[in-house]
């Protein structure tokens, strides 16, 4: 299995990903916040992580040492902060 964390609170992407995701053998944790994305990269292994820059409580750059800092994995931005 392949596991992938999508640390995003738009639902509309999420719920979008996690199926896509799925449908190609990937395992998805979904964390809504940068604080429980934080929490499950620390409680799993990832070797993708789904980022998007715009959190409730942190901006999504913030996170990107501190995920590198656990482990190797691969860290993909999502953003949409001057546009869709």
């Amino acid at each position: 299995t392949k596991p992938v964390l999508i640390i995003d609170d738009e639902p509309a992407i999420t719920m979008a990903l996690t199926p896509a995701l799925q449908s190609q053998g990937f395992e998805v944790c979904v964390a809504p916040t940068a604080s429980a994305g934080l929490t499950a990269a620390q409680d799993g292994v990832f070797s993708i992580v789904l980022l998007d820059l715009g959190l409730p409580d942190a901006d999504g750059k913030d996170l990107i040492r501190p995920l590198r800092a656990l482990g190797p994995v691969s860290i993909i931005v999502l953003s949409a902060r001057h546009q869709e």
